[in-house]
């Protein structure tokens, strides 16, 4: 019976070794759970849209500009989360975040976190442009301009200076400043009146050019040439000469697309008298030629002919290369012409095919003379007189400055923008009556230019202003904020 004892007791000491060897690991194995369930990472790949984690709150904040909200509706994202976790719903389902999204994120140890997705709208459209409204609208009287002189218009920071004459005008209050921009320096033909800036334009980077008109004066007698300033009064740089023939007539329009001073730039311009006859101000028999300089680090290049195939109806026909490193693809503007082919005023050249702009938002009603029935397929107006490449916030759009005729001295002028990026379409559009003032404007001219500044707190703002020769200016401000 003793053995027995024994034996039984040294069964129960067995059983309690093993029953706490047990038990310990059973307690050891729960506290080696792990018990994290936060979410490390959020992206939606699609959107190339990162979230931003709030750990102490349990959010994702994804922040978007209002005009990119909608692409939020149906969209996968890509969610870290710690190790051994789960999350519901799952990761890989299709989620619409234009509203908070929950996830749950439960730990290995089955401690279950709650998790807000929101989407915060930013003040800031995420590309181009968000808002244009006028600052400021002054008659060519308020502006010191002369009539039927100033035809283009150019900036220099803040600063719009005017062709012809050199009046120059804040461009942030519209007022005429004292000095007239500096043309030491300048040679036409050798006659003071004539060694004159007739043209003027902005590169890119904001450069401040300008041409002589190739033939004034007796033909053939001068080069055409373009000057480049560092200040508006200080004296300009030759950096184009170009010789002409006694046919030649460069210097109505002038573009440049990228740094005239560094890099890669294209200059533009066009010779109105090639194959046609110059009479009263139009241009008939044939079609202008179009030249280009390539300029490399501020040296140009040999003027080029780029583009004979048009009829124009006037002197103001404009070539603009959408890239300083080839003419093609290109946007081509003019007057219009009944017997231009095509007959529409705003083309896009994409390398070998010419396509037509879509219709502007003038009305067919608007444009009651039978002569001008033609233009009513395009509705910029019965004439573009001046037409402008420019780039904003990461965009590019085509500025255009167009007028109609209601058949008496009454003329209306149209400012629209295109976005070239959006199959072109209509971002902007205004108009403006200048009654019977455009009849002492013989040569029927217009002119566009942009300033670009960046503040501090990201809003970005460009001015565009839109000279009406011999009526007057307008000045709109550009910004990113969302509408």
């Amino acid at each position: 019976m003793k053995k027995n004892f024994n034996f039984s007791r040294h069964l129960l000491m067995l059983g309690l070794v093993v029953c706490f060897v047990s038990c310990g690991k059973d307690e050891q194995t729960k506290k080696a759970l792990r018990e994290e369930n936060a979410i490390v990472s959020f992206t939606i790949p699609s959107l190339d849209l990162t979230g931003v984690i709030d750990d102490a709150h349990s959010t994702v904040t994804l922040t978007v500009s209002p005009d990119k909200m909608s692409t939020l509706q149906d969209v996968v994202p890509s969610i870290n989360i710690s190790p051994s976790a789960s999350i519901s719903p799952a990761a890989g389902d299709v989620q619409d975040f234009t509203s908070d999204v929950q996830y749950v994120v439960t730990s290995e140890s089955l401690a279950a976190r709650t998790w807000t997705v929101k989407t915060v709208a930013d003040d800031y459209v995420s590309a181009g442009i968000g808002q244009i409204t006028e600052k400021w609208d002054k008659t060519a009287t308020d502006l010191g301009l002369s009539a039927n002189v100033e035809a283009t218009i150019a900036t220099n920071g803040t600063t719009v200076v005017a062709g012809r004459s050199g009046v120059m005008i804040d461009g942030t209050t519209g007022e005429k400043l004292p000095d007239l921009l500096n043309m030491t320096g300048v040679v036409c033909n050798g006659t003071p009146a004539q060694d004159i800036i007739f043209t003027v334009a902005n590169d890119d980077a904001g450069t401040l050019i300008g041409c002589t008109l190739g033939a004034w004066g007796a033909a053939g007698s001068n080069d055409f040439k373009v000057y480049k300033w560092t200040s508006p009064t200080d004296a300009p740089t030759e950096f184009i000469s170009h010789p002409q023939s006694s046919t030649s007539h460069f210097g109505r329009k002038l573009t440049a697309v990228g740094n005239v001073n560094s890099g890669k730039a294209i200059v533009t311009s066009y010779d109105v008298l090639s194959g046609g006859t110059y009479a009263s101000s139009v241009v008939t028999g044939g079609a202008a030629t179009h030249a280009y300089w390539e300029i490399n680090n501020g040296t140009a290049n040999a003027g080029s002919t780029v583009l004979t195939n048009y009829n124009c109806a006037g002197l103001f026909q404009m070539l603009w290369p959408v890239s300083p490193n080839a003419v093609a693809p290109y946007y081509f503007s003019d007057m219009g012409s009944a017997s231009a082919a095509p007959i529409t005023t705003v083309q896009y050249n994409n390398g070998s095919t010419m396509v037509e702009m879509p219709k502007g938002p003038v009305e067919d009603t608007e444009i009651v003379d039978p002569a001008d029935v033609m233009f009513k397929q395009t509705g910029y107006g019965r004439k573009i007189l001046h037409s402008m490449l420019f780039t904003f916030n990461s965009r590019q759009y085509l500025a255009i400055v167009s007028y109609y005729n209601n058949g008496t001295t009454d003329f209306t002028y149209y400012i629209t923008i295109l976005d070239t990026q959006d199959a072109h379409r209509v971002v902007f559009f205004d108009k403006r009556p200048y009654t019977g003032n455009f009849s002492i404007n013989g040569n029927q001219t217009a002119g566009l230019a942009v300033s670009t500044t960046t503040d501090a707190d990201r809003t970005k703002t460009m001015r565009l202003y839109a000279l009406f020769s011999s009526s007057g200016m307008v000045a709109y401000e550009i910004d990113n904020l969302a509408p």
